[in-house]
């Protein structure tokens, strides 16, 4: 920037800053969700195995819009002979925030009870990798395609400010 004639690096200093912390925002919430998409691809190939239910209750946690509830658990299932356990409900650890605690240990209840037969599906490949439910969350790759095009959105607005 030209500021009297003279060039002040400090205004650049600042646009270059926020050129590069939008742009690693950006590219992290493009990974963010490619990689639970891989996850979800990959996850499909997983063969479906009975399990039976261990444990299961829902965790409260404090987020940044109030607080929410995830379901932790815990299962055991044999695969090709050999009996494993696991805790893993879901590739990805989000939650619902339009769901209510209510509802959430109504759904636990009636299908996740200790005890309660079920199904998971374990990874061929390394069987002591396993999920109760390979579904990712459409609140999930919507926001991280949000965050990522508004952040990319930003880097190229202070590109254009920078650059003129």
């Amino acid at each position: 920037m030209i500021k009297n004639g003279k060039k002040d690096y400090r205004t650049g200093a600042v646009f270059i800053f926020l050129i590069c912390f939008f742009l690693c925002l950006a590219v992290s919430s493009f990974y963010g969700s490619i990689c639970a998409v891989y996850r979800a691809v990959r996850a499909s190939k997983w063969q479906k195995t009975p399990c039976y239910i261990q444990s299961c209750n829902l965790q409260e946690y404090k987020a940044k819009h109030g607080i929410r509830y995830r379901i932790k658990m815990s299962y055991r299932y044999e695969f090709k002979g050999k009996e494993y356990t696991s805790d893993s409900y879901s590739l990805i650890d989000e939650t619902d925030p339009s769901i209510t605690p209510e509802e959430r240990h109504d759904f636990i209840r009636q299908y996740y009870g200790k005890g309660k037969k079920n199904f998971c599906y374990v990874n061929p490949k390394n069987p002591e990798e396993a999920v109760i439910t390979k579904k990712i969350g459409v609140f999930f790759i919507i926001g991280t395609c949000l965050c990522g095009l508004f952040s990319t959105g930003i880097t190229c607005l202070c590109i254009i400010i920078f650059l003129y």
